[in-house]
């Protein structure tokens, strides 16, 4: 059986109870926060990490070979980290 993962708007107002019953122990009162976080400001930040799925395009076509990482691909990608790591739970 295939299941289609929740949207990030049924796991903010998912109860953590809930969301454990469905085997996320203790995780679930982070994936509900992050959840939450994420919608705030009018989704800005869900916004903001579904626009770094598409740019991470460019550290896929860094030519394997080249010796060291272009500085803009390693600001951009240490820049992504920080903001992920903000979220409850990842950091």
């Amino acid at each position: 059986k295939l299941y289609a993962f929740p949207s990030i708007e049924r796991l903010a107002s998912a109860s953590e109870s809930s969301l454990k019953s469905l085997g996320l122990g203790y995780r679930a009162a982070y994936v509900r926060a992050a959840a939450k976080t994420l919608l705030q400001k009018d989704g800005q930040s869900l916004k903001w990490l579904e626009d770094c799925r598409h740019h991470s395009l460019d550290l896929k076509t860094m030519d394997p070979l080249q010796a060291e990482e272009p500085d803009a691909l390693r600001l951009r990608r240490l820049e992504i980290r920080k903001e992920l790591c903000r979220l409850p739970g990842v950091g």
